[in-house]
């Protein structure tokens, strides 16, 4: 609220960009890393959806509302550590290649399909401490938009994990 921020305006282009959202599919296999990153990128979408209706509605009385600040705040840790993996991660494709480096690409993958639903859930507690009714609904129909992706096999994914930490006798710092 004090202007430090252009949170008003990045929450304005997330709302024209919801209205005209249409869900596609890939015309080919993603790259590695790549669909981490469209979920990353909506996790950081619904941090603006969830911290732009909370300053609307409550303006300069948000700071009185410790739950929905709290879950914000969890919102923008979960972004952050999501992101500073992917990049870690891509850092370590880009330089090592892809067969030295999956170890880390499958950390990331790993945290990020688990962090993803924490932030989803997040953003639920957020928008039902705000509204309800039919506002409600729209609110969390938008948030399904954003939260709508295909899981993986995380049983295998860790399976790999261990596997790969087993061989190299520890994590590969």
């Amino acid at each position: 609220m004090k202007g430090e921020l252009p949170l008003i305006q990045a929450v304005q282009a997330l709302q024209g960009e919801l209205l005209t959202m249409m869900p596609t599919l890939p015309e080919e296999e993603p790259a590695l890393l790549e669909e981490e990153a469209n979920l990353i990128d909506n996790a950081k979408k619904i941090f603006l959806m969830s911290a732009g209706l909370a300053v609307e509605k409550y303006q300069m009385e948000l700071e009185k509302q410790q739950e929905i600040l709290r879950d914000i705040a969890d919102i923008a840790i979960e972004i952050y550590a999501m992101e500073s993996a992917r990049l870690r991660a891509k850092k370590a494709l880009d330089k090592e290649g892809e067969e030295k480096a999956r170890l880390k690409a499958d950390l990331t993958r790993a945290h990020v399909y688990e962090a993803f639903p924490r932030v989803e859930q997040r953003a639920r507690h957020i928008l039902s401490a705000m509204e309800e009714g039919d506002v409600l609904r729209t609110q969390l129909s938008v948030l399904k938009k954003l939260t709508r992706y295909t899981p993986i096999n995380e049983a295998a994914l860790k399976r790999s994990i261990a596997k790969q930490v087993l061989e190299a006798e520890g994590y590969v710092v």
